[in-house]
């Protein structure tokens, strides 16, 4: 039963043939060649959030990693992934360690799912005192507001009538736990006074 043999302890196997089973007539013993596939559990990461891929340095085996994207190094046991995703969608990556060690060759395999995270959509805005203003974000599960003269807070739509320039806070939450910031300034502009010096009479 190999089912609860190390990798290492694998790939040190080897094939006996006694002299009296074989044609040689005399003990053969040989390398057990062959190419271990191991699926690792698939990961899901936020953008810019980091992970550890891979295994436990092994003595005299070599490592090598199938890309180089987002990993801190190509030719080693144990790699830092890290990818920056500002698309609207998740990016998905496969990476792929191969550890030769002598003739045995295992290959650790690790489907990876970046999510871009959250973000406020609308940009900065010019209103006039009085005017309300709506904000929107993206698609997410929590939204937590901040700012003065709030109407409709704590969902994806902002609604408020601010009285003077100022800058709302958002915070976002989406399901799968990326959490995005956003800024939004808001310009609001006075109306000119208007005066009447004195009455004017015309005559047509």
């Amino acid at each position: 039963n190999l089912s609860n043999i190390s990798e290492n302890d694998y790939c040190k196997l080897t094939i006996y043939i006694p002299a009296p089973l074989n044609c040689i007539c005399e003990d053969i013993i040989l390398p057990l060649n062959r190419e271990i596939e191991i699926f690792e559990a698939d990961i899901m990461l936020c953008s810019d959030e980091s992970t550890t891929i891979g295994i436990a340095t092994q003595p005299s085996a070599l490592f090598q990693w199938n890309q180089a994207e987002g990993l801190n190094c190509t030719q080693c046991p144990e790699a830092t992934f890290m990818v920056n995703n500002s698309q609207n969608s998740p990016l998905f990556f496969t990476k792929i360690l191969t550890t030769t060690n002598g003739t045995c060759q295992t290959r650790h395999h690790y489907n990876i799912t970046v999510n871009p995270l959250p973000k406020l959509l609308t940009n900065p805005l010019t209103i006039c005192k009085g005017d309300t203003i709506t904000a929107i974000t993206t698609s997410a599960t929590q939204y937590v507001w901040q700012g003065i003269d709030i109407i409709q807070g704590n969902q994806q739509l902002l609604i408020a009538v601010p009285d003077m320039t100022t800058t709302y806070q958002v915070t976002i939450t989406d399901a799968f736990g990326c959490q995005g910031f956003g800024n939004l300034d808001v310009k609001v502009i006075n109306y000119p006074d208007v005066y009447v010096l004195n009455d004017t009479i015309l005559c047509k």
